[in-house]
This record gives C-alpha cells, sequence and structure tokens, in this order.
C-alpha cells in the first residue's frame, strides 16, 4: 500500500468543520495584524503629534514673552494653596465650564447608559406633549421609528472617534480634575461658587465651620437640637443589615411649599404689579411715565434700601397672618378651592429655607404689608416706588433730611427687618445706574466692583448658541440702559474686554 492510499480522507461534517476552523484562525491572524499596525500606526502619529505641540508650544512661548493673561481669579481664603499655576488657571475658568468630550473618556457600558437615560427622558417629553396637546396615542409607530431614530443619532454622537487634539485635552482636563480633588481632599479644603462674583471660592473646611456658628449667633434663626430628629426612624430598622439612608429630596413639604408656590405666586404677582419691579427696563419704562408727568426735577433725590437677611430673618407666625390679610382684601377666600385657613407652613425658629419655593412669595407678601405700613403711606402718589425682593427704589421730591427721617422710621417698625439704605441723586438698582442731572435722567449699565467679570468660557462645552445669546444679550442691555452714545460706546468696551477676559 502506498503513501497516497494510507491517507485518511475526510468527507462530510468533518471536512466542513475543518475548514471552519481554519477559515477562524485565519481571521483571527488578520485581526491581530491589523489592530498591531493600527496601534503601530497610532504610535507613530501621536508621536509625531506630540512633537508638533511641542514646537507650536515653544512658538508661542516665545511669542508671549512681552503679554500678560488676564482671567477671572479664583478667590483664596487660605494661607497656602497646594495648587500649581496650571491647575490655579483651570479653575479660572469658573463654575460654569463644562470640560469638553467628557463622555468619550467613559466605558462603553456608561456611554451607552447615558445614551438610554437621555432617550428615555426626550421620548418622555414628546410622547407627553402629543399625548396632552395633540390627542395623539403613544402606541403609533410613528413613536417607535422615532425612538429607534433617536437610539441612532444618540449612539453615533456619544461613540464618534476625536481628534487627537480633543483626546489630548480631553485626557488632561480629566487627569487635571482628579487631581484637584485629591488635593483639596487630602488638604481638607472646600470649593464654592460665591453668590453673586460667580468664580470659586477655596477655604478651609473649619473656616467654614466658624462662620457657620457666627452667622447662627448674629441671626438667632436656628437653635441647636439636643438629639438627633432622625433617631426614631433608625431605631425601626434596627438589626437590618443595611445603613439607612433618609432622603429628603422628595419630602412631602417639598412638593407642598411647589404647590402653594404655583397657586399663591401669581395672585401676588397681579395684585402687587403697581408697586413691583420686574428688571432694569421695568424701572426705566416707569421713570420716564414719570419724567412724562412733568414730576422730575433738578432737585428730585432717588432712593435705594435693602433689607438685610430676608429670608432667614422672615417671621414665620406673622408672616402666615399676613398671607391670610393679603388673600381676604383681594377676595380669595378660597384658591383652588382650598381655604385660607387649610394652608400652613413647616417650621423653623425664624425665616424659611432658602431653597424652598414658597419662601420667595411668602416674603414677597410679608413686604407687601411693610411696605404699605412704612413707605407707601409717607410718599406722594405721584412717586416711582418698586421693589425686587429684597431691594427697593423710589423718587422723592422731599428733603434728604425728610426722606432719612421716613428710612429711619421704617427700621425701627419691626426688629427682624432692618435696612441698608442710599439717599442721592445718583443711584443704582440691580444692573442699573441712574441719576438726575439738572433735571434730565441718564442712565446707563451698572457693574457691581466687587464681582468678578466672568463668563462662560469660550472654551466650555456649551452649545454654540449659548455664546452668540451671551454677546447678543449683552449688547442689548447696552442699547436699552445707556442714555447716549458715549455710555453706550462704553459699555461697548467693556463688553469686548469682558469677551476678551473669558477667553
Amino acid at each position: 500500500m502506498d503513501a497516497s492510499s494510507s491517507t485518511q480522507v475526510l468527507t462530510g461534517p468533518a471536512q466542513q468543520r475543518r475548514k471552519s476552523h481554519g477559515n477562524q484562525g485565519l481571521r483571527r491572524y488578520r485581526r491581530r495584524c491589523c489592530i498591531r499596525g493600527m496601534n503601530e500606526a497610532e504610535t507613530v502619529q501621536i508621536s509625531s503629534f506630540r512633537k508638533q505641540l511641542l514646537r507650536r508650544r515653544q512658538r508661542s512661548s516665545a511669542s508671549k514673552k512681552n503679554t500678560v493673561d488676564v482671567c477671572p481669579q479664583v478667590i483664596l481664603d487660605v494661607g497656602h494653596v497646594p495648587l500649581n499655576a496650571a491647575q490655579l488657571k483651570y479653575l479660572s475658568r469658573g463654575p460654569g465650564y463644562i470640560r469638553p468630550n467628557q463622555s468619550s473618556l467613559r466605558p462603553y457600558h456608561r456611554q451607552m447608559n447615558r445614551v438610554k437615560k437621555e432617550e428615555t427622558e426626550l421620548m418622555n417629553k414628546i410622547l407627553k406633549f402629543f399625548s396632552e396637546n395633540h390627542y395623539m396615542p403613544r402606541s403609533l409607530p410613528i413613536f417607535k421609528q422615532y425612538a429607534a431614530q433617536l437610539h441612532d443619532c444618540l449612539v453615533l454622537r456619544y461613540t464618534a472617534s476625536l481628534s487627537f487634539t480633543d483626546q489630548i485635552q480631553a485626557r488632561r482636563e480629566f487627569n487635571l480634575t482628579k487631581l484637584i480633588r485629591r488635593k483639596f481632599k487630602r488638604n481638607k479644603l472646600i470649593l464654592r461658587e460665591t453668590d453673586r462674583s460667580g468664580v470659586f471660592h477655596v477655604g478651609r473646611a473649619s473656616d467654614y465651620e466658624k462662620k457657620a456658628a457666627m452667622y447662627r449667633i448674629k441671626t438667632g434663626a436656628y437653635e441647636e437640637l439636643h438629639s438627633n430628629p432622625f433617631d426614631e426612624i433608625f431605631t425601626k430598622v434596627e438589626g437590618t443589615p443595611l445603613r439607612p439612608i433618609s432622603n429628603t429630596k422628595r419630602a412631602a413639604t417639598t412638593g407642598i411649599s411647589k404647590y402653594l408656590d404655583q397657586i399663591i405666586r401669581p395672585l401676588f404677582d397681579k395684585y402687587a404689579k403697581s408697586t413691583t419691579i420686574v428688571d432694569g427696563v421695568d424701572l426705566l419704562d416707569k421713570l420716564q411715565r414719570y419724567i412724562a408727568a412733568g414730576y422730575l426735577t433738578a432737585s428730585t433725590l432717588f432712593v435705594t434700601f435693602d433689607i438685610i437677611d430676608l429670608y432667614t430673618m422672615l417671621p414665620q407666625e406673622e408672616a402666615l397672618a399676613i398671607l391670610a390679610e393679603f388673600l381676604h382684601e383681594h377676595g380669595c377666600e378660597k384658591v383652588e378651592k382650598i381655604s385660607i385657613e387649610t394652608i400652613k407652613y413647616y417650621r423653623q425658629v425664624i425665616g424659611g429655607a432658602m431653597g424652598s419655593p414658597f419662601i420667595l412669595t411668602l416674603a414677597n407678601i410679608f413686604m407687601w404689608k411693610w411696605e404699605k405700613q412704612t413707605i407707601l403711606s409717607k410718599i406722594s402718589n405721584v412717586e416711582v416706588y418698586g421693589r425686587y425682593i429684597d431691594d427697593s427704589f423710589y423718587t422723592s421730591n422731599e428733603t434728604a433730611e425728610k426722606v432719612q427721617e421716613i428710612l429711619e422710621t421704617a427700621n425701627r417698625l419691626h426688629p427682624n427687618i432692618k435696612l441698608t439704605w442710599k439717599i442721592s441723586k445718583a443711584v443704582s438698582f440691580l444692573d442699573l445706574c441712574i441719576s438726575n442731572n439738572d433735571g434730565h435722567l441718564s442712565s446707563s449699565v451698572y457693574h457691581k466692583p466687587r464681582s468678578e467679570p466672568s463668563l462662560v468660557p469660550f472654551l466650555s462645552d456649551h452649545p454654540r448658541h449659548v455664546f452668540r445669546n451671551i454677546v447678543h444679550t449683552a449688547l442689548m442691555r447696552a442699547i436699552r440702559y445707556s442714555s447716549s452714545f458715549e455710555l453706550f460706546d462704553d459699555e461697548q468696551r467693556s463688553i469686548r474686554l469682558l469677551l476678551l477676559y473669558n477667553g
């Protein structure tokens, strides 16, 4: 028997399996070669790209020897800051800055989770709109087709490949953020957004605790509890091998506060419209009518005053009584079929929670009664008076001594309501600066001296229309507020500097 006759011949399924295994092995080998080639090409390309960046940075640094970088500054309230110049510059972009291409650094399953979440939120809004406003059933095939197209679009957006520049920038800013967080945690520092300037403030945790204690002593609005109010809840889960966590985000009081605000705020806006200032444009309109009636003279004074700590110093029982008086006076015995006696408010020693939706309406109604007793009853009906929450403005043709006497009397009326005021022919109110120049009104945009000139940085990952709207809004405000071309030209110059300042 020769060699050829002794060779085993494979036929049928066995031959197909051997051929299939051979093809799979060949495909795996080709795939490994392809991936290895792509990695090598990418390594060479990244190396070349880094050399280009280095040369560009060297040329840029050489050209910037005689220039000074400017940007919004972080407020540092500590002696030693464990951050270098690059980290401080990154924080100077402010709280409004969004790090670009964050999703590109996440694993694929997290990207898909984000796609699913956004798709669900968008589809719920779309289905709710068409079902409630156009009575279209949610089971229509067109909604399923749109959902599939939306899913494909979101997947394409989240998984799109980035250029080498964007990849390096995203990785660099991600590592920078992690390093800043690590340093803050190690040194027990706290990063917070300032209330008015819109920039970051860096302070120590111990300093924040001292300031909080001083504020509690100053206002007397809080009392220390000698026992934990959640102990009763925790005892109910004793013996359970889980850590009990109480979440008050969806508490009953939050929903009640929102509901009360929804039904009562429109009533206040309707009946207190004459004594409410919405913005600077609204105040200018009132002043123009005041001038047209011939009441502005060379001796007319402008008065502004501010209520100190209105929210936290609001007397609760008295505020609820004034709320009932407001509704009775305007014939609102029942609001949305709810009687006045039914409306109650959750308890705090003095004032209300800053984030509570209803506290703003309650404070406005309290001030409605206060200003009737103190200011409106003392000034002429022809004068302009208006209030924006805790900031008030009015005109007066009385002497400065008479105006001073009115404000001092108002300051003594209620122990919780204290004022700071200014009486002059040139004052600032909200973002508007107005002055009486021998009977002629002059107005311009007002910039607070302590506020940092910060905007959303142009490098932020916001939609492009946001930046167009920022410029458009600033210019429109300058046009509306500026009473002369010279003042508009000054404000236009300030806008240019502001945009350059924020990159």
